[in-house]
């Protein structure tokens, strides 16, 4: 009878000692988990700056475009109005030099 509770006793101190082992080993698992999960989450918050970072450069570089846009149209404006008044300075001439000719 005594061996048998020495056996007994055995059998669930082991028990004890694998549970024990296999909580130690999962509470080492949650620590590395854990760590990797914080690496991920500071990993993910870079990225996430430097996404606005890019997008703010995006909307500067926008704002650049619009505004050479804008210079761009001003100055095909401009030349038209200059190929406009070349064009009646053109046919002045030819009506002066015809008048010079004639007259």
């Amino acid at each position: 009878m005594l061996v048998e509770q020495l056996r007994n006793f055995e059998k669930e101190s082991f028990e004890i000692q694998t549970k024990v082992k296999r909580g130690l080993e999962a509470d080492a698992e949650s620590k590395t988990a854990g760590a990797a999960i914080s690496s991920l989450k500071d990993t993910e918050r870079e990225l996430q700056r430097e996404l606005d970072q890019a997008n703010q450069k995006m909307t500067l570089k926008n704002s650049e475009l619009d505004r050479a846009n804008g210079k761009i149209e001003t100055l095909n404006s401009y030349n038209e109005t200059l190929e406009r008044e070349v064009g009646e300075l053109r046919n002045k001439v030819a009506t002066l030099n015809s008048e010079i000719h004639v007259g």
